[in-house]
């Protein structure tokens, strides 16, 4: 085992951070897909204001845009939130919520990921336990799932077991009921 490995997941890395989503709105007479470019963005869900403020200075500062997402834009996917400038009209009502802060990262480098997180730090700003990064297999997620999903690898962690132990057996959101072997 060795030495192939870490050249496969730099460029698994490299294709996530390049990584284009395609939504399937034909574009009028050319019947193309639509493409949206992968702009680094965070959205920030549950989010106080006073906080939210400190935010969007560390936001400027990697050249990133902040994008606070209200519950009423729960229905929407995390790939569609991502690509969304600002919110939507009126989406479809989504029947659950939560109300634990939570960042989600779509489109930074590391470089930028690292300065935020050690900025974030620096600033004093309260933790928010609740992060992840936009990948191919959330993208099709909505807030809740990607919510439920990271509420239990912080439950499996503190039990001391890995978030693959603790999902075996039981349907991963988005699967829509298969459980992962």
């Amino acid at each position: 085992p060795g030495a192939g490995c870490g050249g496969l997941r730099a460029r698994a890395l490299d294709d996530i951070r390049r990584m284009r989503y395609t939504f399937s709105k034909p574009l009028p007479a050319q019947g193309r897909q639509r493409r949206y470019d992968m702009t680094p963005v965070i959205l920030a869900f549950n989010i106080q204001p006073e906080k939210l403020g400190k935010l969007r200075l560390l936001c400027a500062r990697i050249k990133a845009r902040l994008r606070p997402v209200s519950p009423a834009e729960y229905a929407l996917t995390l790939g569609e939130l991502v690509a969304a400038p600002a919110a939507p009209g009126a989406p479809a009502a989504c029947e659950s919520e939560f109300s634990d802060e939570m960042l989600l990262m779509a489109g930074l480098s590391g470089a930028q990921l690292n300065l935020f997180l050690q900025d974030f730090k620096r600033f004093g700003i309260a933790p928010i336990p609740l992060k992840a990064m936009l990948t191919a297999t959330n993208a099709g997620w909505t807030p809740v799932q990607l919510h439920a999903e990271l509420c239990a690898e912080r439950e499996a962690f503190a039990r001391g077991m890995s978030a693959h132990e603790a999902t075996r057996g039981r349907p991963r959101a988005g699967d829509g009921g298969a459980a992962d072997e």
